[in-house]
């Protein structure tokens, strides 16, 4: 059916189409914006995907988007690269856990799980299992994505590498640690002198802490003059700039001085500045010790007596002293390179020399005797000590030879042999064999109940012959001794010699009867003149008796027997002999007690000097006082010293006493002249040991000067043996005293030898006439003879008389009579005290009658 809408109205059918086609226009057109706006929307999220896909992608550190379970949904290409996968897509739905290279599930779960509830959380020092490194420790930050990615509980992992922090903190540690536990002294300073580097090695050798040392200048922690120093190289590598090396030394107030080898160089900047020096200083004192060591090492065996041959792994001589030269007569040119061999003489075999070379190279040494040839063709022996010196290699190995020319030895082993039992002067057995001899009768006397006896003879004041004639005179007389003893006594008897005028004889299977006939043989044959270098002598001797058993029943007791009655022989006058008793050896032990006593008399107070005064006789006035020693022991009370001071002399106590006396009477007498007494002249006896075994004059002119004593206040009294002792010598002696301005007498004189030619020559001030000649006179003609003679003989030689002992009024008018000039003696006072005479002197009138 045909429709004109024109002709009739629009069916109701058309109109329902219409309006549906309306409809259907309007929802197109919805349709399109809709569409639109999808494209649109499309188009914003494909932009904004593409600007997070070029953001994930381009971060610089590897990021990861996790899901809950930890599974990898997408990753950068920093991650894929980082982590050593090929793509994305190979690392996608990859466990995280999985590239852990440190079990730290736990860590990285909670941060995941704490990052979904609120802000962000960071996984410090996580380790990551890498494409480059095992174990790489990273940071973690774990980032909740928002709901508007459309990744509901998915986060974002970004992974800061923390690797070069870590490497640098472990490189400042190692830095560090080198440092501190390097030996070397490691320091930097600042231009203006300021540490700013200081290791452990250097705050010990300071002694300092950190903080005393670091920002401080050296002046702060070192001496001043090592600071100054020091620094003044640090401004010389400022100034060079260049790199330095000095020696420098160290010198701790506490400690000895040490010695450095220091390098030190400037510090720059990033642009080259120098702004400080550094340095690295070792210690090489230990090394310059050992140089000085090696120095002296070379001093000594270069001129040292022992020669040296040093050869190379070759055997080729590389080296020699001069002492080789001296034993060998070669030089060094002409032995440099040649085998030691050119020295043998063919005196030892080739077995000799091999047995030689397999002990140096099995054991490293050898050591014996060589026969070698000088190059005069002289063969000689030497005693050898060879040793192998090892190296590193075959090649740096040595062989030094150390010997010395054994001639000498060589040609006096038999004599030595020889020395060794018999006395090297007189032929005579010495100690060794008179023991063996002894040893052997006292096992033949307590087998067969016999009886021998050992003599201990010393001969009288040899000594002077010595001292005056000479050792040669008195070896003369020694032998004699020997030849005159032997020819007075039998086969089987033995005459030592100990040494000096010391004899032992062994008189064997003899009674006491014969001993005593043998012995006044023997003594009587000494007392024969004796010729020796030209002149007479006349000796004496004094002789020990010990018989066995009785008086010893071992070898040391009898010679200690003997040697007791011995000195009761000398005791007793000389020139005589005496046996053994009991009563000896308890004077021997009180010898040996009062000798310890002495020993601690001066430092315990106990000796003490007393002052016996002189009188003029002529005016009666007191001219002078002498010092006598007395000893007061707590032990033994008071002993004479004609008992201590010979036993004194003997044990060498004499000279410390002897200037103790010279010090106490010195400064005594200048007491007394402060007190108002005047310079009173003081005497002191001089003993022959002070006299001849210190420099007497010296110690002399010390004590006066401590003392402020004037020197011609001072007397000091020689024995007239002691001067005459050795009259050229101590004439000199005398002479530098006298040049002190010190007076001297002769005491005792009369007594000994005198000579006068050698009296004239002495430089004396007095002559002390002895107490013998004094007490006898008016009883003996020849002491008064003698007395007149001695003050003749003085006045003649301008030298004033002093006479000892003056007892009696007799005694003053024959000593008046000869013209005697002073004395002294009980007549006019005892010793007195040094406290009791001021009142002496006072109650007594300056010029008294005599």
């Amino acid at each position: 059916m045909n429709f004109d809408p024109e002709l009739s109205g629009p069916p109701p059918d058309m109109v329902a189409l219409q309006r549906a086609y309306e409809d259907l226009r309007l929802y197109q057109a919805e349709l399109e914006v809709q569409n639109e706006e999808l494209i649109s929307a499309k188009a914003a999220t494909e932009s904004a995907l593409a600007r997070y896909s070029a953001l994930f992608h381009t971060l610089p550190m590897p990021a990861l988007v996790l899901d809950r379970q930890g599974l990898v949904r997408d990753a950068n290409r920093s991650a894929v690269s980082h982590f050593g996968f090929k793509s994305v897509e190979s690392m996608n739905h990859h466990s995280v856990y999985r590239l852990l290279a440190v079990r730290d599930d736990a860590r990285l779960k909670q941060a995941l799980s704490e990052a979904a509830e609120g802000a962000p959380r960071v996984v410090k020092d996580l380790g990551l299992r890498t494409a480059e490194r095992g174990n790489q420790p990273s940071d973690a930050h774990v980032i909740a994505l928002p709901v508007e990615y459309h990744l509901d509980h998915h986060h974002l992992v970004l992974l800061v590498d923390r690797s070069l922090e870590r490497s640098g903190e472990r490189e400042r540690l190692i830095f560090q640690s080198v440092l501190d536990n390097s030996n070397a002294l490691i320091y930097a300073f600042d231009r203006e002198g300021r540490c700013i580097l200081a290791n452990q090695a250097l705050l010990e050798g300071v002694g300092k802490p950190r903080k005393s040392v670091v920002g401080q200048r050296r002046e702060y922690w070192l001496p001043v003059e090592d600071a100054v120093a020091h620094a003044r190289n640090d401004r010389m590598v400022l100034l060079g700039n260049r790199a330095v090396t000095y020696e420098e030394t160290l010198n701790p107030p506490d400690a000895p001085k040490r010695h450095f080898i220091s390098h030190k160089f400037p510090l720059r900047d990033g642009r080259g500045k120098v702004f400080g020096v550094a340095g690295i200083t070792t210690d090489i004192t230990e090394t310059r010790q050992l140089e000085l060591r090696l120095q002296l090492a070379m001093q000594v065996l270069s001129r040292g007596s022992e020669g040296i041959i040093i050869t190379d792994h070759a055997n080729r001589i590389i080296s020699v002293n001069k002492a080789f030269e001296a034993i060998t007569g070669y030089s060094e040119a002409e032995v440099l390179g040649k085998n030691p061999s050119v020295l043998s003489s063919g005196r030892q075999n080739d077995s000799f020399y091999a047995q030689l070379w397999d002990d140096l190279l099995t054991k490293g040494r050898w050591e014996g005797e060589l026969w070698n040839r000088r190059k005069d063709g002289v063969v000689y022996p030497q005693w050898a000590s060879i040793s192998r010196i090892s190296g590193d290699t075959e090649e740096s190995s040595n062989f030094v030879s150390v010997f010395s020319d054994v001639t000498h030895r060589k040609m006096a082993e038999e004599e030595i042999e020889r020395l060794a039992f018999y006395d090297i002067l007189t032929g005579s057995p010495n100690r060794y064999l008179l023991r063996d001899r002894v040893d052997q009768a006292i096992r033949v006397g307590t087998r067969e109940r016999g009886h021998f006896a050992l003599c201990f003879l010393d001969l009288d004041h040899f000594k002077e012959v010595n001292d005056v004639y000479g050792h040669d005179a008195g070896d003369e007389v020694l032998i004699e001794v020997t030849k005159r003893l032997k020819q007075v006594l039998r086969a089987q008897d033995t005459v030592s010699r100990l040494g000096g005028d010391e004899f032992v004889v062994l008189l064997t299977n003899m009674e006491q009867l014969g001993v005593q006939q043998c012995v006044q043989k023997m003594l009587s044959s000494l007392t024969d003149p004796y010729t020796a270098a030209g002149i007479t002598l006349h000796l004496s001797a004094s002789l020990g008796v010990a018989m066995f058993p009785d008086d010893g029943r071992n070898y040391q007791d009898l010679l200690k027997s003997a040697d007791t009655a011995m000195y009761q022989a000398k005791a007793s006058g000389r020139n005589g002999f005496s046996f053994f008793s009991p009563e000896m050896a308890q004077k021997a032990e009180r010898r040996v007690t009062i000798e310890a006593a002495l020993r601690d008399a001066i430092a315990n107070g106990e000796l003490r000097v007393v002052y016996q005064p002189k009188v003029s006789l002529a005016t009666g006035s007191v001219i002078g006082t002498e010092a006598l020693l007395r000893w007061q022991s707590p032990l033994l009370g008071a002993v004479s010293p004609d008992v201590f001071i010979p036993i004194a002399e003997e044990c060498g106590l004499i000279t410390p006493i002897g200037s103790w006396v010279l010090a106490q009477a010195l400064a005594q007498t200048s007491a007394w002249a402060q007190a108002g007494l005047g310079w009173l002249p003081v005497s002191v006896n001089v003993s022959s040991a002070q006299f001849w075994k210190q420099d007497f004059p010296a110690v002399v002119e010390r004590l006066l000067k401590e003392s402020g004593v004037q020197p011609a206040v001072l007397e000091l009294e020689l024995t007239e043996r002691l001067a005459l002792k050795h009259p050229d010598q101590g004439v000199d002696i005398m002479r530098r005293l006298k040049g002190l301005g010190v007076c001297l007498s002769i005491d005792d004189f009369g007594t000994g030898y005198s000579s006068l030619s050698y009296l004239s020559r002495l430089p004396v001030d007095t002559l002390k006439i002895d107490q013998s000649f004094v007490a006898a006179l008016g009883q003996d003609p020849a002491s008064e003879v003698i007395v007149r003679s001695i003050v003749q003989l003085a006045h003649t030689l301008s030298i004033d008389t002093v006479a000892e002992g003056v007892e009696q009024p007799l005694h003053l008018q024959y000593l008046r009579d000869y013209g005697c000039d002073s004395a002294q003696g009980y007549h006019f006072a005892r010793p007195l005290e040094a406290a009791a005479l001021p009142e002496w002197l006072r109650e007594r009138p300056a010029s008294v009658p005599t």
